[in-house]
């Protein structure tokens, strides 16, 4: 499903959220302490 190829860019914010997103899949991931959610990219 990933393309090893493209390295996935983590963002970590200054209040603890940490931002997932890989180019080309299309997805983001948001990672919080209160909960998980993915959603597509616009």
């Amino acid at each position: 499903m990933s393309d090893s190829s493209v390295p996935a860019r983590v963002d970590v914010k200054a209040n603890g959220e940490v931002l997932v997103s890989q180019p080309g899949a299309g997805v983001l991931g948001w990672l919080s302490l209160d909960a998980v959610a993915f959603y597509p990219d616009p």
